[in-house]
């Protein structure tokens, strides 16, 4: 986004072309204007959007331009931020925001039209993530349905999967902003930079829970009925770090009820394969979470979030992360058992069991510069390759 102003006082303001605000203090050299010189300058080409966590400095402003979000949510701001998912800003679009720990205002803009909207968007809520828990809500839809499901059963099992996925990591980025602005491997993210607003986020969320809940209702009553409390055990995850280290589980849970829903989806009753299914792959969400949160082990104790890294340490942590994948192979074994799996899908899990070995042999409490590859790299592997296996087994039946 480009930056075109900065506030340091209350009698003027500075306007300039420029990239970036970490030297804002550097940057901004040109002319002032009055606040009342700039107000009309901005009134014919630009509105206002209220960013969130940041403090709109209205009172600067006494008759401030058009602001698209009052202080409720309601329908027309909910169908507003929609529209500018789908068409961008037709204006330029100025974010007046307020930073208590610099203390000082920075006023940024440039039309954001749709791509880069739907770019920033899917950046916000890491969509390539997908590729973690979609393919075992496949696995769990070919094994309830000993084949291919219909293509209606799948069509709103992956619309269902990106709806709950989506609103459960806007939801996270609304509560953590104000850690991810402390943070220096978060502070870009979308949220905290002011790229997108904190109303559009929640906006985006209501919108993607309601793609859950109405994907859950054309699948059947049981998935509609438990879409509910579904939609709370995602929510909850993002609030556990703040109290207990064990946190990996929860997101582990979150993300394991996938295969267990998407069976529920196909035969609307529980049993003990899904229910193993899911418990697999809770303990690999969260072995390799544990990896993941090694990066941030320092950051958490400075503002008092839990993790395992940075309650017990690096090594112990690790230690952890790897009886937990331990675990998920074990699960997965079982699994195969309980559905008559053949030498394929035994093949793709003693496959899974060697990438979880890499996994940990690349990753020391002495160098963490390999973190990212194990995290996503080695773990994409691993649930497209269980896919792969169990699809091809189920299908050759």
């Amino acid at each position: 986004m480009e930056l075109l102003g900065s506030c340091t006082s209350d009698q003027d303001i500075v306007l300039v072309d420029g990239h970036g605000f970490d030297d804002s203090r550097d940057l901004f050299r040109g002319f002032s204007r009055t606040k009342d010189g700039l107000r009309k300058t901005l009134a014919q080409a630009a509105m206002m959007v209220d960013v969130g966590e940041s403090k709109i400095l209205e009172w600067k402003f006494p008759k401030p331009v058009q602001c698209i979000v009052p202080g409720q949510f309601s329908f027309t701001v909910v169908v507003e931020n929609l529209a500018d998912l789908v068409l961008g800003h037709g204006r330029r679009t100025l974010y007046p925001m307020f930073w208590t720990t610099r203390g000082e205002c920075l006023i940024m803009a440039k039309p954001m039209l749709i791509w880069s909207k739907l770019r920033t968007t899917l950046e916000m809520i890491k969509f390539e993530h997908t590729v973690f828990a979609l393919p075992f809500a496949l696995i769990g839809a070919l094994l309830a349905s000993h084949g291919l499901p219909s293509a209606h059963q799948i069509g709103w099992i992956i619309a269902a999967m990106i709806g709950a996925r989506s609103a459960a990591m806007a939801f996270n980025r609304i509560v953590d902003v104000k850690f991810d602005r402390l943070n220096p491997r978060t502070k870009s993210r979308a949220l905290p930079a002011g790229t997108l607003s904190r109303q559009f986020a929640i906006c985006f969320t209501i919108a993607m829970s309601a793609l859950f809940i109405g994907s859950a209702w054309q699948l059947n009553r049981v998935c509609f009925y438990l879409s509910f409390p579904t939609l709370g055990i995602l929510f909850f995850y993002s609030l556990t770090k703040r109290f207990t280290a064990w946190s990996h589980l929860f997101l582990g849970a979150a993300i394991g009820l996938a295969p267990l829903a998407a069976w529920l989806a196909i035969r609307g009753e529980f049993e003990w394969p899904p229910v193993l299914l899911s418990l697999a792959v809770m303990f690999w969400v969260a072995g390799f979470d544990v990896i993941y949160s090694l990066q941030d082990a320092d950051f958490d104790r400075e503002t008092r979030l839990f993790s395992l890294p940075s309650r017990w340490g690096i090594a112990p942590a690790l230690h952890v992360s790897t009886a937990f994948h331990a675990i998920t192979v074990v699960l997965l074994v079982i699994t195969a058992l309980l559905t008559n799996m053949g030498r394929v899908a035994f093949a793709g899990i003693a496959v899974v069991a060697v990438i979880l070995f890499w996994e940990h042999r690349i990753v020391k409490p002495h160098d963490l510069s390999r973190v990212n590859v194990a995290f996503f790299s080695l773990n994409g592997y691993v649930s497209f390759l269980l896919l792969l296996t169990f699809a091809t087994d189920i299908l050759i039946r």
